[in-house]
């Protein structure tokens, strides 16, 4: 029978399962382990129990200069590199014959940000963002030249290199990931190098650039890189776009065939890993603003899956879109992590799969945190399509202050190499370590009453592998070592005289291990013909282990050839894809289907074809499952093969979201909101149209889902604006879901601004919100006077009338590109808002008023602003010298009123903001010195090293952590809570602060408070934008487009300006934490509030309870 046959017979059986008791696809049902039964709002799930075997130790038992560090006993630790044959290491690896690299980010004493434009071979061009600094950095090759197991000298490779947070050593090319692309160099045989640039367009700023770099089985090259956006074009112009979300991208080595394998990552920093079955595994940092996004996530990634982190809209790093954003599969189409492991900064990850400690090692995934300060450990096991943590503990921790695990890898002789940055940073923002320090460990076997030494293997055996016969190589394809076994098959492709019969025989052979015909299925896979299909295919049909079975379905989706592919062989691929025992190699077989499909022409048969059997199996699969033991990566897995069949799966979708029953068309819906192709709008826009068959929730889904379709150019809601237009009584919910979607999206918005306007006065609040939201967001000029009147009604409630200010601040003049033309918004009605500052109805909100008249108009803000800078309210006169401080002049003559006494003591905070913006253009000095005398009395401590063991001695004796919660919490005294928050409670300005008892030493937390400038954490950098009328605004960078650019301002507000308006934009030195907090406090206060800051049971009493749904 024909493929075709088979899928039409399918079809038609479509309709029996149809009638059956069927569970829909459900974007919020999931395993056991899955958002509906865990609580993923906490940073932390609750731990896991270590294994039986671990109890801990302190190193210093064997090494005194290793006194305060503890892994489990039977690990032992030894230090095999330090300075100065390193200094300031952020990577390393091992090359292919067991040498040993290491990066080092080398210290500056400039760093900016900047952008640079990329050429695409297409004509079309993108900007990238990225930092850049006065100095380069270097790669260094170690060498042990006593053979004593130490690495005694170091020999400069490179000193050229632009932040490289990886490097690939393969087939005689190093690759380098850097600054939003990768190059890799090989020796050009001149005592230089050869360079090429392989992929760009990616990723370049910072810490969350295009960071890692892993090889497949298969021979593929992984790339991960972080959530600036990503438009990545491959070294043949191949192209994939990726917005608002970091991602893994798929390549050959040399750079062709790009295309995107996952998204819906934040900062997926460094190297993927794979198991000896070739599962992909990461870790993703986490978001530090104290909500669900807080909480580092262990990840296995499955091929199309969304992990569902996006970043703002205008934001190039650190800031949280909480509208389209998940962290833990709780949106349609978005998969959960393993799990949530607390606040950190990780570096990657290692599996260890060698032989050289004992088998409960094996398959451990070993997470090095840099700001944690610990190496962590945990065992997995199998879950359905993904996999789930049994187990976890620590491997490796040290009371040193200076202990920064950067990285794990596994060495040529079986020991987990640990690179330690070494230094006092307090992790992500700074580019270079204390200049002074670095750190390799090797970690061995020692043994222990119950599990024997194991001695270290061959230092030189990756060497030896490079001389040794075919015949060893093949015979080390069976080993115990997985680094042996993959380098051997490596070795063996390259070389070329095995055979594909050879390979096809291992691949044949189910009496092989796994592990081994893996690999032979990686080999015949970068040889792909007509024979190594069909053992492809009949390996997926009839092979009795799972792992070959999938790896089978991947090799076929990723290298068949679509014009000779035989009928039977997509048959195979489709049968497994819903009938296969085992879930993991049903997703796989559906992936690769979807992906078969996608190569096809656009209207194929095969397409149609395709889809209509994901389709029959997601209504098969609810049939025999209930909600709780659904597989969502499954499930998601035939949503992908759907969607990877382009206009004519949508088609398909459409046709039974208008055709079919009730459980057809809930299930049509389902597999809408998970998908987010542009090809789905002209779905989307069809459901919109459909007068009856919806219900309202129905409806809602859909209108939501517009938000997530994240495409260049943008997508137009034009079904939505339609919809709402005709549908004015339609509940309040789903007016307020359209506004909301059209304000985030666009689209024809004139049928519906004065639908909008008229909503202002709806009587449901939600309503009301939705439109004021979406007046502001969409730029509806004309609601510029509704919403004066609306500000000017007593009925409204300060926080209603707050967001009108806000939207009214999104109302400026903007002008319209080759047309001298710009159309007035608020400026119409500033002269209406400052006498709204006399009025009942403006008392409420009196600061954001004046806060927004000076942004746009500082000389109609000045009268009143002046005027009240005699009021009897405090915070009424610090909002007066926020705006009025915008100008130098202003701001030094407010500085010599408050030295008068002229000002309360309280708005002292205000006064030194209002002077520390214009220090960066403080040629004399003069600013400088007003700021200290500001501060000349009260508390000063130094950075004196005798003066901070003294402070810590007093934490740790005398020290109130009771005492410190209560001044940590007190704004007016410390501040520290109004910008940071801790354990859920602060604000959100500053770094969130949770754990920093573990992450920060009492000496380090008193430089963040003394010298707060010292170090700043990336994404908290602070902001100068000088206006061309003279006015300076400093704040957290919140959006930068073509047309304005949001800065925070240290009360929260958010200030505007045009970019037609900006003069210069500059990331400052100064944070914008103020100097001299330190002065309010006595020494007793301030001991207090340290130990506060060290104690994690004082802490953990702030936790408030959180609730376990989405």
């Amino acid at each position: 029978m024909t493929c075709i046959k088979i899928l039409r017979n399918v079809v038609l059986r479509r309709k029996f399962l149809g009638l059956l008791t069927v569970i829909l696809l459900c974007s919020t049902a999931h395993t056991a382990e899955g958002p509906s039964s865990v609580n993923f709002h906490v940073h932390e799930m609750p731990p896991l129990p270590a294994p039986d075997w671990v109890e801990m130790v302190d190193q210093g038992q064997q090494n005194q200069e290793l006194r305060g560090m503890r892994t489990p006993a039977g690990v032992r630790v030894d230090i095999v590199a330090r300075e100065p044959v390193m200094v300031d290491p952020v990577g390393m690896a091992f090359d292919e014959e067991g040498g040993l690299y290491v990066l080092e980010w080398r210290e500056a004493t400039e760093q900016v940000d900047t952008t640079y434009v990329v050429d695409y071979q297409d004509g079309t061009q993108a900007t990238v963002n990225r930092k850049t600094k006065n100095a380069f950095d270097h790669l260094k090759r170690l060498e042990d030249r006593d053979n004593d197991g130490v690495y005694d000298s170091a020999q400069l490779v490179m000193d050229d290199l632009e932040y490289p947070s990886s490097v690939l050593i393969h087939d005689s090319w190093m690759y380098f990931p850097s600054v939003g692309h990768v190059i890799r160099r090989r020796a050009n045989g001149r005592d230089g190098f050869e360079t090429q640039e392989i992929l760009r367009g990616m990723c370049g700023y910072h810490h969350h650039q295009v960071s890692g770099l892993t090889l497949g089985n298969d021979g593929w090259l992984y790339t991960t890189t972080g959530d600036d956006d990503n438009r990545a074009e491959g070294s043949d112009g191949s192209r994939a776009t990726v917005l608002r979300t970091g991602a893994i991208f798929r390549s050959q080595c040399d750079g062709s065939r790009l295309h995107e394998f996952a998204r819906g990552f934040r900062n997926p920093y460094r190297n993927v890993v794979f198991d000896e079955t070739f599962n992909m595994f990461h870790v993703d940092n986490d978001q530090e603003d104290g909500s669900k996004f807080q909480g580092v996530r262990l990840m296995h990634l499955l091929e199309g899956a969304d992990y569902g982190w996006r970043l703002e809209h205008g934001a190039k790093c650190c800031r949280t879109d909480f509208e389209r954003g998940a962290v833990f599969g709780e949106r349609p189409g978005k998969m959960p992590s393993m799990r949530k492991v607390g606040r950190g900064a990780p570096a990657g990850l290692l599996i260890y799969q060698q032989s050289r400690f004992p088998d409960f090692f094996r398959g451990l995934l070993i997470y090095p945190d840099c700001y944690r300060r610990l190496v962590r450990a945990y065992e997995v096991e199998r879950n359905g399509s993904s996999f789930r943590i049994t187990h976890e503990f620590v491997l490796m921790e040290s009371d040193d202050d200076l202990f920064r695990p950067i990285q794990a890898v596994s060495g040529p002789d079986g020991a987990i190499y640990i690179l330690d940055w070494h230094t006092d940073s307090g992790g992500a923002g700074k580019s270079w370590g204390d200049g002074k320090h670095g750190r390799l460990y090797r970690l061995s076997w020692s043994g222990s009453p119950a599990h024997p030494k194991i001695e270290l293997g061959d230092r030189d055996a990756w060497r030896k592998q490079s001389e040794a016969s075919d015949t060893t190589l093949i015979e080390q394809l069976d080993s115990d070592d997985f680094e042996l076994r993959f380098r051997a098959q490596q070795k063996l492709v390259r070389r070329g005289t095995v055979s594909p019969d050879a390979w096809l025989n291992i691949v044949a052979d189910d009496q092989r291990a796994a592990t081994t015909r893996a690999l032979a299925i990686g080999a015949v896979a970068q040889q792909f013909d007509g024979r190594i299909e069909r053992t492809l295919a009949d390996q997926l049909a009839g092979s009795s282990q799972p792992d070959v079975r999938r790896l089978a379905a991947e090799a076929l989706g990723h290298n068949a050839i679509v014009a000779s592919l035989q009928p039977a062989t997509l048959a195979i691929v489709i049968q497994a894809m819903s009938q296969d025992t085992d879930v993991a190699v049903r997703r796989a077989a559906a992936i690769a289907a979807g992906s078969i499909a996608a190569r096809t022409e656009s209207k194929s048969r095969i397409r149609r074809d395709i889809a209509a059997q994901a389709y029959a199996s997601l209504l098969q699969d609810r049939r025999l499952n209930n909600a709780h033991r659904q597989d969502v990566w499954l499930v998601d897995g035939y949503v992908r093969a759907i969607e990877r069949c382009g206009s004519t799966g949508v088609s398909f979708v459409s046709q039974w979201l208008r055709d079919g029953d009730d459980l057809e068309r809930e299930l049509a819906v389902s597999i809408f909101e998970a998908m987010r192709t542009r090809e789905l709008v002209d779905g989307l826009d069809q459901a919109m149209s459909m007068e009856t068959g919806l219900s309202d929730s129905q409806r809602l889904r859909l209108i939501e889902t517009y938000r997530h379709i994240l495409v260049e150019p943008p997508i137009q809601a034009s079904g939505v604006a339609k919809w709402l237009s005709n549908h004015r009584q339609a509940s309040a919910e789903l007016r307020v879901a359209a506004l909301q979607t059209l304000a985030m999206t666009g689209g024809d918005l004139e049928p519906v601004q004065q639908l909008a306007i008229s909503l202002l006065d709806d009587s449901d609040r939600d309503v009301r919100l939705a439109a004021i939201a979406a007046i502001g967001e969409s730029r509806m000029m004309r609601a510029t006077q509704p919403l004066l009147k609306a500000l000017r009604q007593d009925r409204r409630d300060p926080t209603e009338k707050r967001n009108i200010v806000d939207s009214l601040g999104k109302l400026r003049a903007q002008g319209w590109p080759y047309v001298d033309r710009s159309d007035l918004g608020v400026e119409l009605v500033l002269p209406d808002l400052v006498e709204l500052m006399d009025t009942k109805s403006g008392e409420p909100i009196l600061a954001d008023l004046l806060s927004l008249v000076g942004q746009v108009d500082l000389e109609i803000a000045r009268r009143p602003a002046e005027q009240l800078l005699s009021a009897e309210d405090p915070a009424t006169i610090a909002a007066a010298i926020d705006v009025l401080g915008t100008e130098v002049v202003a701001a030094n003559r407010i500085a010599k009123q408050y030295l008068n006494g002229e000002f309360p003591e309280i708005v002292k905070a205000n006064v030194a903001a209002a002077l520390q913006r214009h220090l960066p253009n403080d040629t004399t000095g003069k600013i400088a010195a007003t700021v200290q005398q500001l501060f000349q009395e009260g508390l000063k401590v130094t950075l004196d090293p005798a003066e901070l063991a003294r402070i810590d001695d007093l934490v740790k004796e005398t020290g109130d952590a009771e005492s410190g919660k209560a001044l940590f919490l007190d704004v007016q005294r410390s501040q520290c809570g109004k910008c940071h928050r801790l354990e859920g409670v602060g604000g959100d300005i500053g770094p969130d602060l949770t754990r920093i008892w573990q992450t920060h030493s009492v000496a380090k937390i008193i430089e963040s408070i003394v010298e707060p400038s010292r170090e700043i954490k990336e994404g908290f950098a602070n902001w100068s934008a000088e206006t061309k009328n003279g006015q300076v605004f400093t704040g957290l960078k919140i959006s930068d487009t073509e047309t304005e650019v949001v800065l925070r301002d240290p009360n929260g507000r958010d200030i505007r300006v045009p970019r037609e308006q900006l003069e210069s934009l500059e990331a400052t030195k100064q944070s914008l934490m103020p100097v001299g907090t330190i002065g309010q406090l006595t020494f007793t206060e301030l001991i207090d509030l340290l130990a506060f800051l060290k104690s994690d049971e004082a802490q953990r009493s702030l936790r408030q309870p959180t609730g376990a749904g989405g």
